[in-house]
């Protein structure tokens, strides 16, 4: 999936969940762990984890 490196890390995984209910992935009650890191393109920087009840 793509999205905005440049994006706030709180935005883009909430584009990224809005995303994937909207392909039909998620459904009401579902809940998503987002998994992210403050660093892009370097191996073993996953900082952030978020969970959100969709």
């Amino acid at each position: 999936m793509h999205f905005d490196s440049a994006a706030d890390g709180v935005v883009a995984a909430h584009e990224a969940v809005n995303l994937l209910r909207d392909k039909g992935y998620l459904v009401s009650g579902d809940l998503v762990i987002v998994t992210q890191g403050d660093v892009m393109s370097t191996v073993g920087s996953t900082n952030t984890t978020r969970i959100f009840d969709r």
